[in-house]
């Protein structure tokens, strides 16, 4: 698409071959809504219903179509999202933080070039602690599962393949690694220094893991890692920022190339509604953007982008 805005009218222009196009947006629903019953969605279509897949869920992303059945489109789009609500784990674990920190630690950490990054003291300073989980808190529907979606989507359109090194600066690394760990097994690494991550935002944190680290732990497990896939989390929300030291400590650019690394990508909490990659740019965020600005120096492929999908009526839900 070369527009970030495309016209309604282009939902109602039929294909010249109405079974083809009918059959992209089956594909588009298979893709992105792995709890839907296709056979069922199939049969929930209306008659003659033809046009991209991918423009119906790039126009639903950008707000253009709006939930409701007023036209077939828009029955498409109401039977798209009830299937967000069986993304990721539909229960809570119940792990203390100790267990928990043990479960999304990530394997072979002896030896990564990542192992100065990885710290899960907002973890472990509290081993014997039971946290809530998202289902339990109310905030994993229409919340974490926005951000899992955008994730997939992110990873169908090539945004994030399995040689990129995803960098996390949200309030959501637990649901990032969740699809990253189901999609490619991927190398998991989060910096949660205790000092930082603090108040509602250590709630928030330890809610996350306690929802997601078995389905990431049985992600990274269920095979070898697929390419280079590597995530590194920061919480967005934590007090202070990440310790030069820290990022210092990071591969370089060379040092990425050899271990195959083809790319960075900067997934931020923008809240801006757009779904397009950009070039990365400084975006204020002490530390990292020395780092990424000296890869990007090196000649490095840095590109960055919003996942943060949820519509405008879910902004001022807890973090």
């Amino acid at each position: 698409m070369t527009s970030d805005k495309l016209p309604l009218d282009h939902l109602n222009t039929p294909d010249s071959d109405s079974k083809s196009a009918t059959s992209a947006i089956y594909d588009e629903i298979d893709m992105r809504r792995p709890g839907l019953d296709s056979p069922k969605t199939r049969n929930s279509l209306p008659p003659g219903f033809a046009t991209s897949g991918n423009l119906l869920v790039h126009m639903m992303g950008e707000g253009q179509i709006q939930n409701d059945n007023t036209t077939p489109e828009k029955g498409l789009v109401n039977i798209l999202n009830q299937g967000r609500e069986n993304l990721g784990p539909q229960s809570d674990s119940s792990f203390t933080n100790q267990e928990l920190s043990k479960m999304v630690t990530p394997r072979n950490l002896t030896s990564s070039p990542f192992k100065a990054f990885e710290d899960l003291s907002a973890l472990t300073e509290e081993p014997d602690k039971v946290p809530e989980g998202r289902h339990k808190s109310g905030c994993y529907v229409n919340n974490e599962t926005y951000w899992i979606e955008a994730i997939n989507n992110r990873i169908a359109k090539g945004d994030i393949d399995k040689d990129t090194l995803v960098i996390s600066d949200t309030g959501h690394t637990p649901a990032i690694a969740y699809a990253m760990a189901q999609k490619f097994h991927s190398d998991i690494f989060m910096n949660l220094p205790a000092k930082q991550v603090t108040g509602i935002t250590r709630k928030a944190t330890e809610d996350q893991i306690q929802t997601f680290a078995q389905g990431i732990r049985e992600g990274v497990g269920a095979g070898p890692r697929i390419g280079t896939s590597t995530l590194l989390g920061i919480d967005a929300h934590q007090d202070g920022p990440t310790a030069q030291s820290v990022l210092d400590k990071l591969p370089s650019a060379e040092k990425l190339k050899e271990m195959g690394i083809k790319k960075v990508f900067l997934c931020l909490e923008s809240r801006d509604g757009s779904s397009s990659t950009h070039p990365y740019s400084s975006r204020g965020l002490p530390g990292i953007d020395s780092y990424l600005a000296k890869l990007k120096a090196s000649g490095f492929n840095v590109v960055e982008g919003n996942c943060d999908m949820r519509p405008p009526e879910q902004f001022e839900m807890p973090t």
